[in-house]
């Protein structure tokens, strides 16, 4: 397998906002000044037309792990990994500029540099990091496109996750959270397919919040290298822990605190998967 994807398309189709409200003065100044200096070198076309792949390590000064989150809204979960997790380097997608904006303020006041900012879509990163490259990847609410028409826009299909599987590392996690039981659905359906193995999946009892986890390179769960015996037990413990730490969209304070203790049951057997064909690639 090359490090960079073979024939990479030269266009695309994109769904989504790019612009909000007008940016505040605080926020331009936030782009201007520190977006270039966070920002890998090498990921659009213009920088890179032959799609040569870009090294991780030249974002962090070392050959740290690196994590990856795709659409990180305001920032608040990437700035706290990143604070919780100085020494993973990690790096940030998201082409929404309001949203970009509001991480580069959280990073000015949280004062961490162990991040990197992808302003765009997360295809092109893709595109270009090396084979087996990220030891984790987020993909916390992504956008639900809730009518059937439109669920080949969603991330987890065979045009994002292929990509994806390529550049995990062997059993590296793909972490999923989301408020549509509809999208659960469909990544229990489309993610296997490109070669991640389901481990363990939370949900929030009470709130309209499930949170699935994978692994990468590692086959089917019950027969994958690496997920038998106490070695298996202890990923898919680690991974159900990590879960209870997914960002609650709607819980605030206290609530979401409780809501990330105790009150965590397993949902996926209440997910139905009947349909499926709905959802080919």
């Amino acid at each position: 397998m090359s490090d960079a994807t073979d024939s990479p398309p030269e266009w695309r189709n994109f769904y989504g906002r790019i612009r909000g409200h007008t940016l505040r003065a605080s926020q331009r100044a936030y782009l201007s000044e520190d977006l270039d200096t966070l920002r890998p070198a090498g990921v659009s076309r213009d920088e890179n037309p032959d799609r040569n792949p870009i090294e991780p390590a030249a974002l962090f000064g070392d050959d740290r792990p690196v994590w990856l989150e795709i659409g990180f809204g305001g920032g608040e979960h990437l700035v706290h990994m990143a604070a919780t997790y100085p020494d993973i380097g990690i790096i940030g997608a998201e082409p929404y500029v309001n949203g970009v904006a509001m991480l580069l303020g959280k990073i000015r006041a949280a004062g961490v540099s162990n991040l990197a900012v992808h302003p765009g879509d997360v295809r092109d990163l893709m595109e270009v990091l090396p084979a087996a490259s990220l030891d984790r990847v987020f993909l916390n609410y992504p956008d639900p496109w809730p009518k059937r028409r439109h669920h080949r826009r969603r991330f987890v299909t065979r045009e994002h996750l292929a990509p994806l599987a390529r550049v995990m590392r062997p059993g590296a996690e793909f972490r999923v959270a989301t408020d549509i039981p509809d999208y659960v659905r469909q990544t229990l359906v489309e993610v296997p397919k490109a070669g991640l193995a389901l481990l363990s999946g939370q949900g929030v009892e009470g709130v309209q919040h499930h949170a699935v986890g994978f692994l990468a390179g590692l086959g089917r769960v019950e027969d994958g290298p690496g997920l038998l015996g106490g070695e298996g037990q202890d990923r898919r413990h680690q991974l159900q822990q990590g879960l209870r730490d997914v960002p609650q969209r709607g819980l605030r304070g206290a609530a979401r605190q409780a809501a990330g203790g105790g009150g965590v049951q397993a949902v996926l057997e209440d997910v139905e998967i009947e349909g499926a064909e709905v959802f080919g690639t």
